[in-house]
């Protein structure tokens, strides 16, 4: 195991995806441990120009799902579905009133195939046009929101390495120069998924809120949880893009207002 692999590993904390321990996992966190592995990430984070390689983080989507009719990933569907729904400038309002464009979906992040550990971005959003904002998307049965957080925040500092590349590649898509500071963490589920959690303990959100907010003000990251209402998902089958008809409104289950936000 290459030391970066190693580093994410120790991220992602397994603990942290344990529904019986993801609130004693955080309220007893290291935030400066964590602060630690995320800028050992960045540091030691892919970089695709220092090995020449030309390939772009964003594409030009079709739609259609890469794993084809048997797809039954209901993640996928919905990332998609949202993609198509909210790519363009204005996209998803936000709770806070800001506006939230989705980029890209499913983005890798090696530089080469050796790149261990290293996975893909959900979605890569863009909040008012120039913050970048990494989205870990969660349905019923998944992930913790506490897991999420971390995979997202590996993929943070990955992003936050990259910035000037992410940067070159928006600014050639016509969109003004980005936000000074680290990518924003959303995770974001339809309203089922947040029950889930609710019913096991209803007060999770008031016991974890105090070090997700210590862990995002040492490392000068925004993160939210966000609830969606997505109305009905009709999957891609046969080489058509999945749809999502209706309205999609979000509402906030946990925002931790960093201090030095602006």
């Amino acid at each position: 195991m290459s030391i970066l692999a190693g580093i994410i590993e120790a991220m992602r904390a397994e603990d942290a995806n344990r529904k019986s321990q993801f609130i004693s996992y955080v309220t007893s966190l290291d935030v400066g441990i964590l602060a630690k592995q995320y800028n050992e990430i960045a540091g030691q984070a892919p970089r695709r120009h220092q090995q020449n390689v030309k390939r772009r983080y964003l594409f030009e989507r079709s739609g259609v799902p890469g794993t084809g009719a048997q797809s039954n990933r209901t993640e996928e569907h919905l990332a998609i579905a949202l993609y198509l729904k909210f790519c363009t400038p204005g996209g998803m309002t936000l709770p806070d009133g800001r506006s939230l464009e989705i980029l890209d979906y499913q983005i890798p992040l090696k530089a080469i195939q050796a790149d261990s550990g290293v996975g893909k971005i959900d979605m890569l959003g863009l909040i008012d046009r120039n913050q970048l904002a990494i989205m870990e998307l969660k349905v019923k049965g998944g992930d913790t929101p506490i897991a999420a957080t971390l995979e997202a925040l590996v993929y943070a500092a990955i992003v936050n390495a990259n910035l000037e590349d992410l940067s070159a590649e928006l600014t050639n898509k016509s969109y003004p120069l980005l936000k000074r500071g680290r990518p924003e963490i959303i995770v974001l589920a339809p309203a089922d998924y947040w029950e889930a959690f609710h019913k096991y303990d209803v007060d999770w959100v008031n016991k974890v809120a105090p070090n997700l907010c210590r862990v995002a003000n040492e490392l000068s990251t925004e993160i939210q949880f966000l609830g969606l209402n997505i109305g009905h998902l009709t999957f891609g089958r046969e080489g058509k893009p999945p749809n999502l008809e209706g309205n999609v409104l979000t509402t906030q289950i946990f925002k931790s207002n960093i201090s030095n936000e602006t």
